[in-house]
C-alpha cells in the first residue's frame, strides 16, 4: 500500500501548475478557489518571485495582472518572458483591472494570448485556460 506522501506526491502531478502573477492577497486567495480543485495556484506578487516560480516548478500557464509590485510591471514581464528561449511559448493571460481597450491592447502587443479585465466570467477563464493548454 502506497503511503500518503506518495499519494500527495501523484495527486499533485496530476495538478496544472498555474503561476499568478499577482501581488494583493485577496485576490490571490480568490484565483486560488475560482480556479479549482485542478490547479497547483502558485502565487508571485513580482516578477523577480514569478521568475523564482518558474524554475521551482513546472508551470504550465500563467495569469499575469499588470500592475504588480516591484521594478517591472506585468506588461514588461511578459516581454521579458516572450523574448526568453524557455519561456516564449508560455500561455499568458491577463487578468487585471485594467478595462481600457489601450490596456487591452498593450497586453496583447507585449505577448499576452488572451485578456480578461476584472471582475471575469468565471466559466469563460476556464474555457480560455483550456483551449489554451490544447494548443
Amino acid at each position: 500500500m502506497p503511503d500518503q506522501s506518495s499519494i500527495n506526491q501523484n495527486q499533485e502531478q496530476e495538478l496544472i501548475h498555474l503561476l499568478l502573477v499577482e501581488d494583493d492577497p485577496p485576490t490571490q486567495t480568490f484565483m486560488k478557489a475560482a480556479l479549482g480543485k485542478g490547479f497547483a495556484v502558485h502565487p508571485a506578487p513580482s516578477a523577480e518571485e514569478a521568475r523564482s516560480v518558474l524554475e521551482q516548478y513546472p508551470v504550465r500557464i500563467i495569469l499575469m495582472d499588470l500592475s504588480i509590485k516591484g521594478k517591472e510591471d506585468g506588461i514588461e514581464f511578459t516581454r521579458w518572458l516572450r523574448s526568453s528561449d524557455a519561456w516564449k511559448e508560455m500561455p499568458i493571460i491577463a487578468l487585471t483591472a485594467h478595462a481600457y481597450d489601450r490596456d487591452r491592447q498593450n497586453a496583447i502587443q507585449a505577448g499576452c494570448n488572451a485578456y480578461f479585465s476584472k471582475p471575469f466570467d468565471r466559466k469563460q477563464l476556464l474555457e480560455t485556460i483550456r483551449e489554451l493548454l490544447e494548443q
